[in-house]
């Protein structure tokens, strides 16, 4: 087997996601995270011919970003991310 052949042949993970792809990565629908796109939520895509790319480590700074449900804006010192959160909020 040739080097390049066997550099191919390891697994990895895609940098480059389309948009459907994106959407599963991030384990939410396209409409949704197109909408994020749109927001500006959530990066704009690179461009590779006609192809819409969107980096995966872009995706998951972004995702890092985004703000924490039900969490109290004031936390008291020394409190736990699990005693900060505001379990009414998670009501339906």
């Amino acid at each position: 087997m040739t080097r390049a052949r066997h550099l191919l042949a390891a697994p990895r993970e895609p940098i480059g996601l389309s948009a459907e792809e994106s959407a599963a990565y991030l384990g939410v629908s396209c409409n949704t995270f197109l909408g994020a796109v749109r927001r500006g939520d959530m990066p704009q895509p690179r461009q590779l011919g006609s192809r819409s790319l969107w980096e995966a480590d872009e995706l998951r700074t972004a995702f890092r970003t985004l703000p924490r449900r039900g969490l109290r804006e004031t936390a008291d010192p020394g409190e736990t991310e699990d005693e900060a959160f505001d379990w009414s909020a998670t009501a339906p």
